[in-house]
């Protein structure tokens, strides 16, 4: 079992209960359907330099569809010896999220080709081994199982070559079963560290157990990331990089595993990883709040109700729901859509979806993340801004925001000089350009990062006045009036 990846190998080989991106084809197919974006990565190891022609490659891609539909993959290892022995799987694979409540658990199918050649050469030509043909091939079946137990701590099982295919030249070779079964704790925010993930692993590869821990560290904002591995085979240090490509996000990965057992002239092996993630996000979120949860939950119900969004802002009909469950219905659908817009970098329709989100459910928590998230945003590029029209961008949505509508609209204008099809800033210049065009509806606080978990206020309501009633004075009232009357009118 020499695993694949330099970001599992950095952290011990220990990644069935982590499985959060490309290489989670091989370690759990379950992982597969709790990613968010297309991925795709490359893997190229030097095995144990100092004995020549050893190496592996590897490659995969992933797509997930929907929560409805689950997530793909299809992945390709090959490990050579040169001049002697090739072998490849291709494995495609899917992963659907069986309950969205905590505990949150998905399931995974891997569906593997096998497959073996031994090169021609004297010694093959010869060994009866060989009399019937040098190649060799079957199929086989994984399943994988990964449990959110809550936000830190998850649970992963993988249960590999179920059916035990026969895949010999001559005599019986079956592929023996194997499992991983392991555990994984997310710590956020110790300090220097953005995050720390903490990992041990039980695994019984090809009738031999392996016990495996492994740690990774994220700083700089999630930029660079420390790894370290150990087992009882061996040990193991890594490091990763992550960096943008326009809208994707590139991370290069790098590994070095020492055996504990050493070989005179041989060392180590190093093993290095692209990986690019790509495309529009899911539903964004962090996946384990309970109210979020719950909304999952109601998620069918939304896309049956017959009732329409009611609606203060573009794009939205009007029709007033018959009860707080059915606004909170509708309040979800809202939240998807601007999900959506927010995802695509459509902040303007984002921020307006998520304001009435709030008008429809107050007490909603995610939102307000969402407002303040693209508030720091749009502040960031103000500060260190790259490109003019980023700029001129930023600088006409928190006016929008802030209801400093006439800014806006210059900052429109001089946008669509430098941007001239921004479809989402001409339809907000049309919109707000109009005599008298006000922010429609009540706009809610963008809280401080420290009330972020707070949900963010809708400003108040005018108090209406009430008509004074007149009250008819009393008989004593009446008397004691005229006594003042009398008095005033002798001084």
């Amino acid at each position: 079992d020499l695993g694949t990846g330099a970001r599992p190998l950095g952290m011990g080989n220990a990644f069935v209960a982590v499985a959060d991106d490309a290489n989670t084809v091989l370690y759990n197919p379950a992982g597969l359907a709790q990613l968010k974006r297309e991925e795709a990565t490359l893997t190229y190891s030097q095995l144990y330099v100092g004995i020549d022609g050893l190496s592996s490659g590897f490659a995969s891609y992933v797509r997930p569809i929907n929560r409805k539909y689950g997530s793909f993959g299809i992945g390709w290892y090959n490990f050579t010896t040169k001049d002697l022995y090739n072998e490849n799987t291709i494995l495609l694979s899917y992963g659907y999220q069986i309950l969205s409540q905590q505990p949150i658990l998905f399931g995974g199918l891997n569906l593997k080709y096998l497959a073996k050649e031994y090169k021609t050469n004297e010694w093959t030509a010869v060994n009866p081994v060989f009399a019937s043909g040098t190649t060799a091939d079957g199929y086989s079946i994984d399943l994988g199982l990964l449990c959110k137990v809550n936000k830190m701590l998850s649970l992963g099982l993988s249960i590999e070559n179920i059916n035990q295919p026969d895949i010999s030249l001559q005599s019986t070779d079956k592929v023996p079963m194997s499992y991983r079964v392991g555990a994984a704790y997310k710590l956020k925010e110790l300090g220097p560290v953005n995050s720390l993930t903490i990992t041990l692993e039980d695994a019984n590869i090809s009738k031999t157990n392996t016990i495996r821990a492994g740690a990774e560290g994220w700083f700089m904002e999630n930029t660079l990331a420390a790894r370290l591995g150990f087992s009882n085979r061996d040990i193991s240090l890594g490091a990763g990089y992550v960096f943008k490509i326009k809208d994707s996000d590139g991370q290069l990965d790098y590994a070095f595993i020492s055996p504990l057992n050493f070989i005179d002239s041989v060392s180590g092996t190093h093993r290095i990883s692209l990986g690019l993630k790509f495309g529009e996000l899911l539903e964004e979120s962090d996946g384990y709040d309970e109210e979020e949860e719950e909304a999952e939950g109601e998620e069918e119900e939304v896309e049956e109700a017959k009732e329409v969004v009611p609606a203060e802002k573009e794009g939205m009909a009007t029709s007033k729901p018959s009860d707080d469950k059915e606004l909170k219905k509708q309040a979800r659908k809202v939240y998807l859509d601007a999900v959506k817009l927010y995802s695509r970098k459509t902040y303007l329709k984002a921020f307006d979806k998520f304001s009435y989100v709030l008008k429809l459910n107050p007490s909603d928590r995610l939102s307000p993340r969402y407002i303040n998230r693209m508030r720091s945003n749009m502040e960031q590029t103000v500060n260190k801004f790259k490109k003019e029209k980023d700029l001129q961008y930023a600088v006409g949505y928190i006016s929008y925001v802030d209801s400093k509508i006439d800014i806006a609209i210059n900052v429109w204008k001089k946008l669509l000089i430098i941007d001239p099809n921004n479809q989402e800033v001409k339809e907000y210049l049309n919109k707000y350009s109009k005599k008298g065009a006000q922010p429609a509806g009540n706009v809610p606080e963008v809280t401080t990062p420290q009330q972020e978990s707070q949900p963010a206020r809708l400003a108040p309501k005018p108090e209406e006045k009430k008509p004074e009633v007149p009250v008819k004075p009393s008989a004593n009232e009446d008397d004691e009036n005229e006594d003042e009357e009398e008095e005033e009118e002798e001084e």
